[in-house]
């Protein structure tokens, strides 16, 4: 709790301070959800992980914008990070520091240093032609001290997107890897959660609601060293879609949900994979401010 009451105090100091800029793009979410591997390698779908996160856009000038975000991942960790977002006709770039935070040294027992923060690093572009389509690449890293402590925890995320768009719908392949890293006395312990994934939303002029279905293909893998027992890796089968409710041009309501309809282990047999797994996500985004 007194990690948890940590990261929330830190969120709502940054919070309040961007919250003083004009004319800023803000999004509030909470999360959930059961996909996750604890440190012994067990998937826990019993106990869900819950997180939160926010995130502040702001146009800084002309065709610069800048944008602080942060995201309690259920399954990979606390994420804060910021990038100044340069955006051409065809073309955006986007670059900025992140940095990992809470998400190692806090069992004072095992640990004999807690790291609050590990540093890293955040880019980023889409190539897009409206009405025919988009692709992109985004990545953010951690940066290796020059020392590594027993407990250190090192993120690392990254996806590849193509998209075009049809009459009314937006429709787009997309591969996504996020990476949590902890080191120990022996081997590093690796957990890693990579999605193959066709997503569409679908729309229509004058309609305040968007609707989007999802096929994904998710592979989970744990990895505690070439000899341990304890190593996985599983293979997901998840459907799920989201709805999204934008009452005004400066107000948007909604909600996402993933469901796993099968699981099965590409390695060793694993107990417990005809248990229900699911993630869901529900936020509100909106405009404050307006005239510059």
């Amino acid at each position: 709790m007194k990690r948890l009451h940590k990261i929330i105090l830190l969120c709502l100091s940054f919070f309040l301070i961007i919250s003083n800029v004009y004319a800023a793009e803000i999004e509030l979410f909470l999360q959930a959800g059961n996909f996750a591997f604890d440190d012994s390698g067990d998937l826990q779908q019993k106990k869900p992980k819950f997180g939160f996160g926010f995130s502040i856009s702001e146009q800084i000038r002309g065709n610069i914008i800048g944008n602080i975000a942060f995201d309690s991942d259920p399954l990979n960790g606390n994420l804060l990070k910021a990038r100044i977002k340069y955006q051409l006709p065809y073309l955006e770039l986007s670059l900025g520091p992140s940095f990992g935070i809470f998400n190692s040294g806090s069992d004072k027992d095992k640990y004999d240093i807690s790291i609050f923060m590990q540093p890293g690093l955040g880019i980023g572009f889409t190539i897009r032609f409206p009405g025919i389509f988009f692709a992109g690449a985004d990545c953010d890293f951690a940066l290796s001290p020059p020392q590594v402590f027993e407990g250190q925890v090192f993120l690392q995320q990254g996806s590849i997107t193509l998209g075009v768009y049809l009459p009314n719908i937006l429709l787009s392949a997309k591969v996504t890897q996020k990476n949590n890293t902890l080191m120990t006395n022996a081997d590093p312990r690796v957990k890693t959660a990579t999605d193959y994934g066709i997503y569409t939303e679908a729309f229509k002029k004058g309609s305040p609601f968007r609707g989007s279905v999802n096929f994904i293909y998710r592979i989970l893998n744990f990895h505690a060293g070439s000899a341990s027992t304890a190593n996985k890796e599983i293979a997901n089968l998840i459907v799920g879609g989201g709805l999204t409710w934008s009452p005004n041009i400066n107000m948007s309501i909604y909600v996402q949900g993933n469901g796993c309809i099968y699981s099965f282990s590409l390695a060793d047999e694993v107990d417990g994979l005809n248990k229900f797994m699911f993630e869901a996500k529900a936020g509100v985004i909106f405009v404050i401010g307006g005239n510059r």
